[in-house]
């Protein structure tokens, strides 16, 4: 029971995409997802956090835009042995620039006009049936920064 007293009264839960996240998520607490695969899914929150993991095929970062136009398999969760594809965990900086955002976020710091439209941009580009296409949720600022040139 601690547990999930827990889960539903902390300010702000640190965790992976799986089971646990789903109840601060429903209590609308602040959500910062790391290591997340499949690229479908979010969270639900405006100021949730979600950072994926990196995809590399035949030696080469593929990068979250090419995934959801070239590899929408991969977004999906599938065909990862057959396109002999690698996951890579996310780095302790990646992880920690997440969290640093996040806390940001959590004091009252506004998102960026211009994360806000990238994040727009790259969930268009989203099958119309992919939940992350309408959740709330986005990746790091960072993360859609690097993505610039592509959207």
């Amino acid at each position: 029971l601690m547990n999930i007293y827990l889960l539903t009264e902390c300010d702000i839960f640190i965790g992976q995409q799986s089971g646990p996240y789903y109840l601060p998520n429903a209590c609308g607490i602040q959500c910062i997802l790391t290591n997340c695969v499949p690229y479908r899914m979010g969270s639900l929150g405006p100021k949730d956090l979600n950072l994926y993991k990196k995809i590399r095929i035949s030696n080469r970062d593929i990068s979250a835009v090419d995934v959801y136009k070239n590899h929408i398999d991969l977004a999906r969760g599938h065909q990862f042995t057959e396109k002999n594809a690698e996951v890579i965990d996310n780095s302790e900086q990646e992880i920690l620039e997440t969290v640093k955002e996040a806390v940001r976020l959590y004091k009252g710091e506004k998102t960026a006009p211009d994360i806000i439209e990238l994040d727009q941009r790259l969930k268009a580009l989203m099958p119309l049936d992919m939940r992350a296409r309408y959740d709330s949720s986005r990746m790091p600022a960072f993360v859609l920064d690097s993505l610039r040139g592509e959207l």
